[in-house]
């Protein structure tokens, strides 16, 4: 009846049976990024919800307006939680290798450069142990990667200069 006198607004389910308010899709849908991990595509929460892709994407974006730790990017919600684990993970492998490149964070994590390359910004020096270059701001280096090379060039020049 309320439904009928336009009191209370409402979404049906893709199967008709079930009804829901604008109010709590948007809480279902947070409640779908939380759960999992801080990142998920609006086609999987559609799915989970049993509702119209249309009503969740209208729902993504008022969240990506409305809260500043939730990204709508290409068709998925990326929590700033996922992005701290991202960097947590970015930081380990930079440790490893030394150096790293944004267009190669891109193809591993399927994130756009320039999302990547502000996100990851904002956690260097932080969660992030290294620092860009200043030559190429897409590459991101640690201080031992610097003296490893240095070393090598400082044994290479002094190996030339020593006669044979």
């Amino acid at each position: 009846k309320l439904i009928e006198l336009k009191l209370i607004e409402v979404i049906y389910t893709s199967d008709g049976k079930e009804y829901i308010t604008p109010k709590q899709l948007v809480k279902e849908v947070r409640d779908e990024i939380y759960v999992s991990g801080g990142r998920c595509g609006l086609v999987e929460i559609a799915k989970a919800l049993n509702v119209d892709y249309s009503h969740v994407e209208n729902a993504a974006q008022q969240i990506s307006k409305s809260d500043r730790d939730v990204h709508l990017i290409l068709g998925q919600l990326v929590s700033d939680m996922y992005l701290d684990d991202l960097a947590r993970t970015v930081n380990e492998t930079l440790q490893q290798k030394g150096t790293l490149s944004i267009p190669s964070l891109t193809k591993e994590y399927d994130l756009p450069a320039e999302f990547l390359l502000e996100q990851i910004g904002q956690r260097v020096g932080s969660i992030i142990e290294g620092f860009k270059d200043e030559h190429d701001p897409k590459v991101i280096m640690t201080m031992n990667y610097i003296a490893r090379n240095r070393a090598k060039v400082r044994g290479v020049l002094s190996a030339i200069t020593v006669p044979t």
